[in-house]
């Protein structure tokens, strides 16, 4: 077999091993957008609630050098006990929050799958990882859905190796720093 050959099934066994991830986003009013500044990233639910909590916090962390200001958990759990909430209460119902949170434009809560897949001897053999994974942004005022986002993956790694907790909630902070852009 020529090198030519071998460089091109090489390509081939890594796409196929690899496996891909695809996003969708979902914008509803590009207008209340703009308006958005302070938002509190709730834990995310799953059948994996370390994973799920990891997404969140790496979520958290890459949207603290935006235009927007994220509450911290102690401060969120503060502001929901001055309005007679729980942090509970309010990721159990959603639409508890409405009108309620005063200083909080918005919330981001989410959802998490986890899978177990092969990730290769060198990274373990078969490991948990994020199969599946939405976030929605939603306005405190109305309760409306302002932003929707979506992660997909087909295995345990990707193009740049194995895939984390923390690769997808700097995915998802990637799109909701663009998601002004997502209808233009």
């Amino acid at each position: 077999m020529n090198k030519s050959a071998m460089k091109l099934l090489f390509v081939v066994c890594l796409l196929f091993i690899s496996g891909c991830a695809t996003t969708k986003e979902f914008v509803k009013n590009p207008q209340r957008l703009e308006s958005i500044r302070r938002i509190a990233v709730m834990p995310f639910n799953g059948n994996n609630t370390d994973i799920g909590n990891a997404v969140a916090e790496s979520l958290s962390a890459n949207l603290l050098n935006s235009r927007f200001t994220i509450i911290e958990r102690t401060q969120l759990d503060k502001l929901l006990a001055e309005q007679g909430l729980s942090l509970t209460g309010v990721l159990q119902n959603e639409q508890s929050i409405v009108g309620k949170i005063k200083g909080i434009d918005a919330i981001i809560v989410g959802s998490t799958t986890t899978a177990r897949g092969f990730a290769g001897l060198l990274n373990g053999g078969y490991r948990d990882y994020v199969s599946n994974c939405s976030a929605r942004l939603i306005d405190v005022a109305t309760g409306e859905i302002l932003f929707a986002v979506t992660y997909t993956s087909s295995g345990p790694r990707n193009q740049h190796g194995f895939v984390m907790p923390s690769d997808v909630g700097e995915m998802l902070a990637e799109r909701f720093l663009h998601m002004d852009e997502a209808n233009h």
